[in-house]
């Protein structure tokens, strides 16, 4: 017989009678009747559990034995482990709902168990409302997690699958991370409406400490499978160099790598207006930042550098106007139709810059896999008669952890040189840093500022890095950390009587002497050259 919420009240009617002088009803009288409508209507949609004190009672009714199986209260819509919350505060494992579940129908009987029954054995049971949460559950044959139980399931599986992504070296953006936070709540957790709005993806991320990066090193998926070989390799040749350097004299062996500047080289930061979207900067030539020139520095074990410098600049035919070019007594320069080295240009850098009679008659150079390096006989067989080149050379992929002049010295060189170049823009000098005479002079006087003793400690750190070298490392300034801190006015003589009273530049690291750009640069007066 279907229930009659009718009957009860006209029952209810007939004892308390009628309310005939339609007197307001006080809060507490209107809370009584909400809670008796809910309960008539649970009691209509038959959601209602009704507690008998007496075991054997039946208070719910009885489950027909052909539609009740013990397995059919399996858990399995929670897929991984969660927790169920009641009315405690307490968040009980799905396992244990499940047996409770399984507990409150008696297999003799088919009825269901009473309520002090069922808290003897479940002691998370308190209130009514928790048997009717287990016997909605039994009747539905499904176990629902709690949403706050379901959202760090859900949590836990994306940042399981965030982080492995992050391991094997994937990209993830927002897009691809929404995707595949609604694919696992589809999948796995089945929390209703979820759709990872931009506010609970922001909210995740904070919480795992995940923030969006800019991509320093690209990688291809060749080169990571071949990770622990390529480490492997690289740590073998780190140890054969060092025994042969516990042998040799640490200034004949020598790192030489190749590296592209632009002509203007700029900071990409700057300060600017909180709130501001563009940002805009003056810069001398926009052309000259993306024409390049190319420099091949050689750094010894010892952290001194070579006593001249190999550069490459891009000229029309590959060959410099008649008029000629600056030359400074520190630099090997060159001209080509790109400012990129070629089997040509090692051979003449074999012989102008390592063959140089400043340099050893004998040297080991440590070169990386580049092309024209690949075959050690080359590079032999261009050193001049009376010069001895020895070649090792760095297993591929592997430059970027264990090449002394990648791991320090291209970083603070171009980092020095950003200075420059600003200064220039702020203090409004007439001096074009793009055009071929002054980007010589600049070359030429950061080299000799490099290449100060002072610095030799600083060198050495990129050999120590690599594993070559035990030595502890003393901690010294950077060329532009000492440079540039530096104030009041030149010290230099502008005429023979006058003193130079432009604003001060640079410290020099040889003699200590404050100096404005022209007189370090060259500029209208001779260069300032300590003996290096």
């Amino acid at each position: 017989m279907p229930f009659r919420p009718q009957v009860i009240i006209g029952e209810l009617m007939k004892t308390f009678g009628t309310n005939t002088n339609a007197l307001p009803m006080s809060r507490e009288e209107t809370k009584t009747v909400e809670k008796f409508t809910r309960i008539l209507k649970d009691a209509e949609t038959d959601d209602l559990l009704i507690q008998s004190d007496d075991e054997e009672e039946v208070f719910g009714g009885i489950v027909d034995e052909e539609d009740w199986k013990p397995d059919d209260d399996d858990p399995s819509a929670c897929v991984v482990p969660d927790k169920v919350n009641f009315s405690s505060g307490a968040a009980i494992d799905v396992a244990m709902v499940h047996s409770a579940v399984e507990f409150m129908t008696d297999v003799r009987t088919k009825k269901l168990r009473s309520f002090a029954s069922m808290q003897r054995r479940y002691r998370f049971i308190k209130t009514q409302h928790d048997m009717q949460k287990l016997r909605v559950f039994a009747k539905n044959n499904e176990i629902q997690c709690s949403r706050v139980s379901q959202f760090s399931t859900l949590s836990g599986l994306l940042r399981t699958k965030v982080f492995e992504a992050i391991d094997d070296r994937i990209s993830i953006d927002k897009f691809t991370l929404r995707r595949l936070a609604v694919q696992l709540n589809d999948e796995h957790v089945h929390i209703e409406g979820f759709q990872a709005s931009d506010g609970w993806l922001k909210k995740w991320k904070k919480t795992n400490g995940l923030v969006s990066r800019h991509v320093t090193t690209f990688i291809t998926r060749a080169n990571y499978v071949n990770k622990e070989l390529t480490e492997q390799a690289a740590k073998k040749f780190v140890e054969e160099v060092k025994a042969e350097l516990a042998t040799l004299d640490p200034d004949v062996v020598y790192n030489c790598d190749q590296s592209g500047f632009t002509k203007e080289q700029y900071c990409k930061r700057t300060l600017a207006p909180k709130g501001v979207k563009r940002v805009e900067r003056l810069v001398q030539s926009k052309d000259a930042l993306t024409h390049s020139y190319t420099i091949l520095p050689m750094l010894s074990a010892s952290g001194k550098l070579a006593p001249m410098l190999y550069v490459v600049l891009q000229e029309k035919g590959g060959k410099f106007p008649k008029k000629g070019h600056f030359s400074p007594d520190n630099l090997i320069i060159r001209a080509n139709t790109s400012h990129i080295m070629n089997k040509q240009l090692m051979v003449d850098w074999v012989e102008s810059a390592v063959c140089d009679p400043s340099m050893p008659t004998e040297v080991v150079l440590l070169l990386d896999a580049w092309p024209a390096w690949k075959n050690e006989g080359d590079v032999q067989a261009a050193a001049l008669s009376g010069n001895t080149v020895h070649v090792r050379s760095i297993p591929p992929g592997a430059t970027s952890f264990i090449q002394p002049c990648d791991l320090y010295f291209f970083c603070p060189l171009k980092n020095f040189v950003k200075k420059v170049n600003a200064y220039i823009i702020y203090s409004g000098i007439t001096f074009k840093t793009s055009e071929r005479d002054n980007l010589l002079r600049v070359i030429s006087a950061v080299y000799r500022v490099f290449r100060a003793p002072i610095f030799q400690s600083c060198w050495k750190y990129g050999w120590i890095q690599g594993g070559y070298i035990d030595d502890q490392h003393v901690k010294v300034e950077t060329p532009s950390k000492f440079c540039f801190k530096v104030s009041g006015y030149c010290s230099q003589k502008k005429t023979r009587d006058t003193m130079c009273q432009d604003t001060a530049f640079l410290l020099c690291p040889y003699c200590k002497k404050v100096l404005c750009f022209n007189h370090w640069v060259g500029c209208g007066f001779p260069a300032h050259k300590c003996k290096c």
